[in-house]
């Protein structure tokens, strides 16, 4: 890897709040990293959550990381969430190489049932 590497995979990740309790799911034993442990839901950014709409202004989209991890909890998860807000932020490059940025925000339940993607989780507490 490059000293000063630009590609990054960007992924988010959501502290669900629901009557003062917190979501956290166990990952698939399948997953490439961090197989079986406990987590809580989201997922990475792809280009698809901002290319296939109309910019804001001019130049740019915005809100695509909110939009992103709205996506990524109701696909993993089956549930809607709102009032998305910055938490922290970690980056890491994997064994493999890769290098990831972690934004970690804590999000509202809004609506749905638990219902969750096998492939991607297990369990939930």
């Amino acid at each position: 890897m490059s000293e000063n590497q630009y590609l990054h995979e960007v992924v988010m990740t959501a502290i669900v709040v629901k009557d003062g309790r917190y979501l956290i799911t166990k990952r698939s034993p399948t997953k490439k990293r961090f197989p079986g442990m406990w987590t809580v839901p989201g997922g990475r950014l792809e280009t698809d959550d901002y290319l296939a709409l109309p910019k804001d202004t001019e130049h740019y989209w915005y809100n695509v990381l909110e939009r992103a991890l709205e996506r990524e909890v109701k696909e993993e998860v089956g549930i809607e969430i709102s009032n998305v807000d910055y938490v922290t932020s970690l980056a890491t490059v994997h064994q493999d190489g890769a290098p990831s940025l972690v934004i970690s925000c804590v999000a509202d339940y809004v609506s749905g049932d638990i219902k969750l993607q096998p492939e991607e989780t297990v369990e939930f507490t």
